[in-house]
């Protein structure tokens, strides 16, 4: 399954070819976290275009299924980057948006999309 990061949505949102074609690809193992549906609701709020931006965004984040940040990935995430040289922290971007990437420790098989993946 890949977790789909904040950059990799507006690139989505906004058609970029090559992300559109990655995303294509994969769709079916494709993921939101709440944190990154939040930070791209606060990209909504400050944009210029706030109703259709809603519209858009709605229609987007129904297409995949949306995990949640809860204490358990919160918990998941200071135990997974704790361990130097992981993997999977090699995976992650220093970001808070990508901290719902936490459950990662618990299911190794989710991998995480991002754009150097694409480039």
């Amino acid at each position: 399954m890949y977790l789909l990061d904040t950059n990799i949505c507006i690139a989505l949102l906004n058609k970029n070819s090559t992300v559109v074609a990655k995303f294509n690809h994969f769709f079916s193992q494709c993921y939101l976290s709440t944190i990154i549906i939040s930070e791209l609701y606060k990209g909504v709020y400050c944009s210029k275009q706030v109703e259709k931006n809603l519209e858009t965004l709605a229609q987007f984040t129904e297409l995949l299924p949306v995990e949640p940040f809860d204490l358990d990935a919160a918990v998941g995430l200071n135990n997974l980057t704790s361990i130097p040289g992981s993997l999977a922290v090699l995976r992650l971007a220093p970001t808070l948006i990508q901290a719902s990437t936490a459950k990662f420790a618990l299911n190794p098989k989710k991998e995480q999309i991002s754009l150097s993946a694409i480039r």
